[in-house]
């Protein structure tokens, strides 16, 4: 009896190097519209430490740590711009961009962040 081996289609699989999964992803929600609710979603995705202060420079210290982090690369993931109000919007992402640029390569750490490219005009005003 012949037995009739077919073989693996592997052509919708993607085999990335291991370490890409050495990353802690967060995905933001869009429907966040006070600096509260911003604060509360962060600190509980990112397990913030009791300590955190529930302000814009506690939320910089802290995306600058990650001490409390086994993984290396934390991506925070937005599908558009937090919070109700263009101000508050620029601040949230100042913090981000200089956060995220403060990390140097070696360092235990690092940080990624996301967002949908239809919103790179709007971050670019925002940012002016």
């Amino acid at each position: 009896m012949q037995t009739n081996y077919l073989m693996p289609d592997y052509r919708y699989f993607f085999f990335l190097d291991d370490s890409i999964y050495d990353n802690l992803f967060v995905q933001i929600p869009a429907e966040i519209k006070t600096r509260e609710e911003l604060f509360s979603v962060l600190s509980e995705k990112l397990n913030f430490p009791e300590y955190f202060g529930q302000n814009w420079d506690a939320l910089y210290d802290l995306l600058r740590d990650f001490s409390w982090i086994s993984q290396h690369t934390v991506i925070l993931a937005h599908t558009d711009i937090p919070l109700a109000e263009p101000a508050l919007q620029k601040t949230y992402l100042e913090i981000l961009r200089d956060s995220a640029s403060d990390w140097k390569p070696g360092e235990a750490h690092k940080l990624v962040v996301t967002f949908p490219s239809s919103l790179q005009r709007k971050i670019s005003e925002l940012l002016g």
